[in-house]
This record gives C-alpha cells, sequence and structure tokens, in this order.
C-alpha cells in the first residue's frame, strides 16, 4: 500500500470556520482525479486576490504575491509581475464569489459558469446555457459520510444536461455528482477550463491542510516495496558524440521490510555488472528512505516556467502514479539568444528532467550539459528497464553477458521460493548451472544437458541465490533462487 505521510512545509490556516457548505475557500489545497481511477491528477489551490463590494476573487494558483498583478496578458509563465494562469488550467483562470454564497467561474473560452450551493432542496438551477444545451444544478439530498477518513455533513447535488427542450443529452456529466462537505467544501466536482467542450466529473483524492489522501510524494512514497519485490536500474554516462560511454546495471531484490514514523528500510541483495567488463558484483544490505523528504506536494501543476505531471494509468497488471516534472532554469535572454540566463554562457544552460513510478522507483531522469568539463557536451541518464511487484514481471531484465535488450533464452526458475528441489527451463539447451551465494561463493554446480533440468541443493540454508546458467550456444543468464524450508 502506498503511504503518504509527508509533512508540509507550510502550515495552512484551517477551514472549519469557512461558511458553512461552501465549495471554495482561501488557503484551500486539493488533489482531484477524474471518476475513472485513471488518468491526471488535478490540483487546486485557492488563493483570494481581489474583494470588492464583498465579492472574493479567487485564483487556482498557490502562494500570491501580497499585491493584485493580474493581467488578462500573462499566459502563466509564473513571472513575479505575472502569476495569471490563464494557460493550462483545469479550473480556468479563476472564480468569483458573492455575497450571496454562489460562485461565477471563468473558463479559458470566456464562458461564465454560475454555480448556487445554496438553492433550498429539491430546487434546479441553471450552471451554463446556450443555443444547443443547458446544465443544471438540482439539490437532491443531505447526508453525513466520511471523506479520506475524515467524517463530514455533505450536500449532494447533480448535474442535469439537456437541449433547449429539455431532453437529457447523453455526455460525461449527465448525472454526475457534485458533492458539497460543510466543512470539506468542493469533494467531487468535473472540470472546467473548456467547459462544455470537455467534460470530466472528478473526486478529491488528497486535502493538503488535513494532511489526507494523495497530498505529497515523498522517497518513501516512490520507493514502496513488499517481499520479493525487484528493481533493476540502469545508469549511463558519457559525451556526445561519443565513444566516451559508461553503462552500469544495479538490480535490488527486497527481502525485508521495517518502518518507522519518519523512515522506510529495505534489507535488500543486489547484483551489479558493467556493460563491457564482464563479471557479477553480488552484495546485500539496506535501503532507507525518508516519508519527510517530499519530491512534490500539492499544487501538482506550478506553472511557473517548469514542467509537472502526475498520472493514474494500467501497467503489467497494476495501476500506478506517475509523476514526472522538468525544472526551470529561468527564462531571460543572452546576446546569441541561445541560452537561459543573463549572462551569455555560448550556449543554452543544462537541461534535466525526472520522472518516478510510485511504488517502484526513480524510474527516469537526464541530465544534459551542452557545455561539459571536456569542453563538448555530456549527459548522464538512470532509468528501470524492468521490475517486479507482487511476482508479477515488467520489461526487459538485462543481464551479463547478453547484449541488452536481447533474446534471454527463456529461462525460468520454479518454484521460487523453493525447498531447495527446482527447476530450470528454458527455450535453448542447457550446458551448466553453477549456484552462487550472496558473497559471490560457488555453492554448487551442476553439468546439465536439455532444456528442462531439476535440480537439488539439498539443505541449504535460507536465503538468497543466484542461479548462473550457461548455455550451449556460448550465452550466459542470471536468475534469483530463495530457499525457504
Amino acid at each position: 500500500m502506498i503511504r503518504h505521510l509527508s509533512i508540509l512545509l507550510a502550515v495552512m490556516p484551517s477551514l472549519g470556520s469557512a461558511q458553512e457548505y461552501q465549495p471554495f475557500v482561501s488557503g484551500m489545497q486539493r488533489a482531484f482525479l477524474d471518476d475513472s481511477g485513471l488518468g491526471r491528477v488535478y490540483s487546486l489551490a485557492s488563493d483570494p486576490i481581489t474583494a470588492s463590494n464583498g465579492d472574493t476573487t479567487y485564483a487556482n494558483y498557490f502562494l500570491l504575491n501580497a499585491v493584485d498583478s493580474q493581467s488578462d496578458f500573462c499566459l502563466g509563465w509564473g513571472w513575479p509581475n505575472c502569476l495569471k494562469q490563464d494557460l493550462p488550467s483545469w479550473f480556468g483562470p479563476r472564480l468569483e464569489g458573492s455575497t450571496d454564497g454562489s460562485f461565477r467561474l471563468f473558463n479559458i473560452l470566456g464562458d461564465t459558469l454560475h454555480l448556487d450551493p445554496g438553492i433550498p432542496f429539491g430546487d434546479t438551477s441553471a450552471i451554463f446555457q446556450d443555443q444547443n444545451q443547458l446544465f443544471s444544478l438540482i439539490y437532491e439530498q443531505r447526508d453525513t459520510a466520511t471523506f479520506l477518513g475524515i467524517p463530514d455533513s455533505a450536500r449532494y447535488y447533480r448535474i442535469l444536461h439537456t437541449d433547449p427542450t429539455g431532453n437529457p443529452i447523453n455526455s460525461a456529466l449527465q448525472g454526475s455528482r457534485i458533492i458539497i462537505g460543510k466543512d470539506l467544501g468542493v469533494i467531487s466536482f468535473f472540470q472546467v477550463d473548456s467547459f462544455p467542450a470537455v467534460l470530466r466529473p472528478i473526486h478529491m483524492i488528497g486535502d493538503a491542510v488535513r494532511q489526507v489522501g494523495l497530498y505529497s510524494i515523498s522517497e518513501a512514497t516512490v520507493h514502496d516495496y513488499g517481499p520479493g519485490d525487484v528493481v533493476q536500474y540502469r545508469s549511463a554516462s558519457g559525451t556526445y558524440p561519443p565513444p566516451s560511454n559508461s553503462v552500469t546495471f544495479t538490480k535490488y531484490t527486497i527481502l525485508a521490510r521495517t518502518e518507522t514514523a519518519t523512515d522506510v528500510t529495505y534489507t535488500v541483495s543486489s547484483e551489479s555488472f558493467h556493460v563491457g567488463q564482464g563479471g557479477v558484483t553480488l552484495n546485500s544490505g539496506e535501503l532507507t528512505y525518508s516519508k519527510i523528504d517530499v519530491i512534490a506536494e500539492i499544487p501538482f501543476e506550478e506553472f511557473n516556467g517548469s514542467s509537472r505531471y502526475l498520472n493514474f494509468f494500467p501497467h503489467c497488471g497494476h495501476v500506478f502514479g506517475a509523476y514526472g516534472y522538468s525544472p526551470v532554469h529561468g527564462l531571460g535572454y543572452c546576446e546569441a539568444d541561445d541560452c537561459w540566463t543573463g549572462i551569455d554562457t555560448n550556449g543554452p544552460p543544462p537541461s534535466d528532467e525526472y520522472g518516478y513510478l510510485l511504488g517502484v522507483g526513480h524510474t527516469y531522469s537526464h541530465l544534459t550539459y551542452p557545455i561539459g568539463p571536456l569542453g563538448v557536451p555530456t549527459s548522464s541518464s538512470l532509468s528501470i528497464p524492468y521490475f517486479k511487484k507482487n511476482g508479477i514481471p515488467c520489461g526487459i531484465e538485462a543481464i551479463v553477458g547478453i547484449e541488452e535488450n536481447s533474446f534471454d533464452q527463456g529461462l525460468i526458475i520454479s518454484p521460487v521460493p523453493s525447498d531447495g528441489h527446482f527447476k530450470v527451463q528454458a527455450n535453448s539447451p542447457i550446458q551448466h548451472v553453477d549456484i552462487l551465494d550472496l558473497q559471490g561463493r560457488n555453492v554448487a554446480g551442476f553439468i546439465a544437458s536439455g532444456t528442462n533440468v531439476e535440480l537439488e541443493l539439498g539443505d541449504r540454508p535460507e536465503g538468497l541465490y543466484m542461479v548462473h546458467v550457461q548455455f550451449l550456444n556460448g550465452t550466459r543468464a542470471i536468475r534469483r533462487l530463495i530457499i525457504a524450508h
């Protein structure tokens, strides 16, 4: 189970004193996901920027300047004097709250949506209408419920989508719910930016003020394993163009997991090899990841010149959250118009990208230095070509002695774990099998023939062993064998 226990660095105001059943209030920081449970995670951080005649204007971004420096000509770069998020913003550039408790939402198409959560029970109010369609809101019920572990009284509204004569229109929002908590505010809503062209119901999955659900991503959130899970990393560095390149593969097998309030620690075995040099280094030890060190926190999209995303998607029999970002290095100009700094460096600045798969690891990073120490472009990268989660393998495992992404003879070791009796199966004839312990010592060797071999290790101690298989065609492959009596 993915845990989200990171501690926010800023203390936000409580929402408990907000007007009852108000969907949007100052200081709100929320994460939302579309109702399918897959797709992009949206974050909403509503801050007030102006108040006039009792009406308050909120903006969909975080930590505004003290003065209202908004401009309709700002496109979201986040420059100190231009913080408005006209594009891209799932919630539109701003929303306005009136003294009567209703709200006006402005999308990026210039349309205005009206939301009145204060309508009497059973009544209907119009959200949006044009010559082709009408979106209405009907107040259906009030009930108590628990949202992300927080009990609250909530009002339940339903969206009705009809043509001008009242006939229902089949759309993504037809019949979807808007839920507003007495204390929590908006719990279920819909995407606004290109409304009504893009319609997507969404629901809350995190609240940063209360630190519940998915409100931040920590090192422990990313590296969330169970015993038997496997992760293989590929690290590469070099110059461009080659020949100076270095590639190393390191694979970790999780043997045990322990936790404290601030960290999660894994007992692991590891094997690594350097491409082109041969030989495998076996080791064992511990890996510790912090629950406090924050990689990202709501808002997950920060339009300050950087690029960020957080998606949930199905992959290799699991549903994963994928977070990635490319930091901004400043936006300025130099004489040659080829750098993003205030000083001409005769070239652009370093560029970097990072990707994380929640529960798997740091799946991707790429750093490029246009002018490296040797006066030529240099780069380094990290990726995960293979992992196994809950017994399900994913990707292509790199094996020493075999070219990357080549066919590995279909080698299978079973059962794993084993009581010492196991089978070695492959698509190519097997010549020899060696069993190594974690210190790299050969504890058993077998001469074999054929593609299906049964072997017996007797009463070897419990633990992790490496099975090195030599094929008749001269290639080799490595698999793990766990002995558990």
